[in-house]
């Protein structure tokens, strides 16, 4: 839900696995036309919307997908103000990905305007953490909060004194175990507890 009261739906189709969005100006009751979003094979998801982070403002609803096609990640913009999409850009081209239901996905906003993803495509064979710092235009690698095959995880915006850190809510699977690891963006590194 925008600031508006607008509702905003990102999904992929069941039948063609295209990418789309819908909006309702109506709490739900109707939903118009989907818009195209992407063309190809999407199985995988993560969205953030700028009002989600602690003092947030702007309209702009950030989408990461994995397209198993091509086995890339994805990220575009859509501005919820004119429904104006961003450029579609390859976050990181993998190799190959996995349609099992091995894999992770998260996005986030730091307070500070960051963006970060997160991903495991392949059951633990690529996995990545990814940061722009010029509003998912450019993308580069950071250190990785990926630890073993099959982990799942939720990005979320930090509280730290500097404002582009951010944080993890992490499920270890292998160890039945679901914890806090903080990502400090001037060192590059995560701490967990």
């Amino acid at each position: 839900r925008t600031a508006a009261g607008v509702l905003y739906w990102v999904y992929a189709n069941l039948q063609s696995e295209d990418l789309y969005f819908t909006k309702s100006t109506n709490n739900g009751i109707t939903w118009p036309p989907r818009t195209l979003i992407y063309t190809g094979t999407v199985n995988v998801i993560s969205v953030w919307y700028d009002r989600w982070t602690t003092a947030g403002s702007g309209d702009v609803i950030h989408i990461a997908w994995v397209e198993s096609g091509t086995d890339d990640v994805h990220y575009v913009s859509l501005t919820t103000t004119n429904d104006a999409l961003g450029t579609d850009t390859v976050v990181f081209a993998g190799a190959s990905t996995s349609t099992t239901g091995a894999q992770s996905l998260s996005i986030t906003k730091a307070i500070g305007g960051n963006l970060y993803i997160a991903f495991d495509i392949d059951g633990g064979t690529e996995t990545g953490f990814y940061r722009s710092t010029d509003a998912g235009g450019t993308w580069g690698a950071r250190t990785d909060v990926n630890e073993a095959t099959s982990d799942y995880y939720h990005l979320v915006p930090g509280f730290a004194v500097d404002t582009q850190d951010i944080m993890c809510i992490y499920w270890d699977r292998s160890a039945s175990e679901i914890s806090r690891k903080v990502y400090s963006d001037a060192g590059n590194s995560w701490a967990e507890s």
